[in-house]
């Protein structure tokens, strides 16, 4: 089994991320985490983001955007059954030059809207994105 770190950036915003593989690769059944889907269902970017700023921290719009589009992946990939180890695994590169799943999301939406589309927009376009792509890994 190897240990993987993957980083997810954007130029104002980093989050390091580190995973265990073994010979199969992401498919890898890992250990079961049991988070209730209540707990996850009551995730909020926003109130996180608005308290973040009550506290004095005002986030960049990267890092905001990271935030919300982390937590609408871990609240849909929940919804759907996937493990954490999946859902973390759409999030990291299987190689420093192979973009991670979530990273094809995203591009794929900014490829989607019109220069200038609000930041509501976007979002709605990575969330319609996001469903399709977790389909097709829904168990």
């Amino acid at each position: 089994m190897s240990r993987i770190s993957s980083h997810i950036h954007s130029p104002n915003c980093s989050l390091r991320i580190a995973h265990s593989t073994g010979s199969t690769g992401l498919k890898q059944k890992s250990h079961t985490l049991q988070i209730p889907l209540d707990y996850i269902r009551s995730l909020d970017a926003e109130k996180d983001i608005e308290l973040l700023k009550f506290h004095g921290w005002n986030l960049p719009l990267e890092c905001a955007r990271t935030l919300r589009i982390s937590t609408m992946l871990l609240k849909k990939g929940a919804e759907r059954g996937l493990t954490p180890f999946i859902i973390g695994s759409i999030m990291c590169r299987e190689t420093l030059k192979k973009e991670s799943v979530m990273e094809q999301i995203v591009q794929e939406a900014q490829e989607s809207v019109l220069p200038g589309t609000s930041e509501a927009a976007f979002l709605e376009a990575v969330s319609m994105i996001m469903d399709r792509r977790l389909d097709e890994l829904s168990p």
